[in-house]
Parts: structure tokens; sequence; C-alpha cells
């Protein structure tokens, strides 16, 4: 049995106009285009669209980001950062890329 949840399918959905105050735990693929204030943590893959905003840290296999970051990033497997993108935190992957405008 794999050690990680396949993220065939988005498990979790944080939609636009959304504010989490606290940690998130989710067991699978996370989309985000909302805001959290805490650290967001899940085996799997996470994106966050143009219109999230995260205060805290992440923690996931790997990891898109299209909207804003407060915090440091830990995704083992690979870290994506598009051109809508911002991260302010240190970034801790085995792959990065970064897309120009």
């Amino acid at each position: 049995m794999a050690d990680f949840i396949d993220d065939i399918s988005i498990n979790t959905i944080i939609g636009q106009g959304s504010f989490i105050d606290g940690d998130v735990r989710i067991p699978g693929f996370l989309t985000i285009d909302g805001d959290i204030n805490g650290n967001v943590e899940t085996p799997g893959r996470i994106i966050l669209k143009e219109k999230a905003r995260i205060k805290g840290n992440i923690h996931a296999r790997s990891v898109t980001v299209g909207g804003m970051v407060q915090g440091d990033i830990i995704a083992p497997e690979s870290v994506e950062i598009l051109s809508t993108g911002l991260v302010l935190g240190s970034i801790l992957t085995k792959r990065i890329r970064i897309e120009e405008d």
C-alpha cells in the first residue's frame, strides 16, 4: 500500500470568500481559493489558486502557489510558484519551478 493518499481527485476545496482561522489538516488533495490564518498540512498535494491567502506554514507532498503564502513551505516532492504567486518565507523541497510573467 502507498505511503501517501493518491490525489487523482480533489478531496477538499476551500472556495473563494472562505476564511479559516486555525490549522487545517486534510487527508488528501487540497485546492484553496480562500483565506487561511493557520498552518496547512496534508500527505497529498496542495494547489493555491490566485485568490488564496495563507498566513501560516504549509506541509504537503507537493505545492503549487498561485496566491500568497506568508510562511514556510515544506514539500518533499516539488514546489511550483506561478507568475501570480508570492511566498514570504522559506521553501524546503527537492525540486522547485518558478514561472515567469
